[in-house]
């Protein structure tokens, strides 16, 4: 499998938390055009302040990852990533548990995001 481009990493986000181009443009204090110029128009490179803000605005996604294509998309809350580097004795996470923290963490990300995206139209009334 080929890893994603920046470009494409972008549009896995935005994907991911079920915005669009516009409403991402929004949370991160961008004009939509330069979003639709890194993932549909030109695929131009984003900048350092476009990553920034990216990086900032989704606590839950992986700054490696975004940057690199490596790892995974989203990381670990502190508490999770604290236990895992602890042994565990009698009592290895299994993939399953592994694969449900992704998804809750998915879905807080989902959450956060449409709370500013209803912040943001609230605030343009």
């Amino acid at each position: 499998m080929s890893k994603l481009n920046i470009q494409d990493r972008i549009k896995s986000i935005i994907d991911a938390f079920g915005l669009n181009n516009r409403s991402f443009s929004l949370k991160l204090g961008v004009d939509p055009t330069v979003i639709h110029n890194i993932v549909a128009g030109r695929r131009s490179y984003p900048s350092f302040a476009v990553l920034e803000k990216i990086i900032l605005s989704f606590d839950n996604i992986d700054a490696r990852w975004l940057l690199t294509g490596k790892g995974s998309m989203y990381v670990a809350s502190h508490s999770l990533a604290v236990e895992e580097q602890r042994p565990e004795y009698g009592s290895a996470r299994s993939k399953k548990e592994t694969v449900l923290e992704n998804e809750i963490l998915h879905l807080k990300g989902q959450i956060e995001a449409y709370k500013n995206v209803i912040a943001s139209l609230s605030g343009s009334k």
